[in-house]
């Protein structure tokens, strides 16, 4: 397991779990937060592709506070989603702050609540309190943070007890629409979000939301 721990101690530790020879844990540790940057996404998106090729390992992903946002976007990718009580939040709140949500994010989403609840969400820039994320599907269990590994694995064996190329086979077959999709406009909505984000409104809100954020006073947007 060392090559999969190497150089990621910043953003990302992987380790074996206790209870599952096949499965590894990757546990987000950014500081002072898992805000999503670059680097985060380039190490976690190459530790992934590792254990995919390496095909000797299932992955757990486990990051601490709320899930707004990218952080959404990556939990509705994986299998399952457990979520710990108390005031944790998940959703995508883009358009609060003036800021579209990317296209490829929609689908995950339509997949588990629905056209109708997804397209609410984003109009409103909705964040779910981990009940009411489970009620409408976008999670499957809340539970006690103390439980919350415990619950992992369980789900884990529900996994399990089916055959590997039963279990891939089926996810290829349910996931192939989509699959299709994201990768047919790959180009187009990057191109798409790059254009969006460079507009001066938009630039505006970027910067109000981080200086409100890290409390400190922006510069006065320049005029003209």
């Amino acid at each position: 397991m060392k090559r999969y721990i190497s150089n990621q101690s910043k953003y990302l530790t992987v380790k074996k779990d206790e209870e599952f020879d096949d499965v590894v844990i990757l546990k987000m540790v950014k500081e002072p937060d898992n805000s999503i940057c670059t680097n985060l996404l380039t190490v976690l998106s190459e530790t992934l592709q590792q254990l995919e090729d390496s095909k000797s390992y299932r992955a757990i992903v486990l990051t601490s506070g709320s899930a707004t946002a990218p952080g959404c976007a990556l939990a509705t990718a994986c299998d399952s989603r457990v979520m710990a009580e108390g005031d944790h939040v998940i959703g995508h709140d883009e358009t609060r702050t003036g800021w579209l949500v990317p296209n490829w994010v929609k689908f995950g989403m339509v997949n588990l609540i629905g056209f109708k609840e997804t397209e609410r969400s984003f109009q409103k820039g909705t964040i779910f309190s981990p009940e009411d994320a489970q009620k409408i599907g976008l999670v499957d269990m809340v539970v006690p943070k103390d439980d919350l590994m415990t619950s992992v694995r369980i789900r884990l064996k529900e996994s399990a007890s089916m055959e590997d190329d039963l279990r891939i086979s089926t996810k290829n077959m349910m996931r192939r629409e989509t699959t299709e999709n994201l990768n047919h406009r790959q180009q187009e909505d990057v191109t798409n979000m790059t254009v969006y984000s460079l507009l001066e409104h938009v630039q505006e809100s970027i910067v109000d939301t981080n200086a409100e954020y890290l409390g400190w006073k922006p510069v006065p947007w320049p005029s003209g």
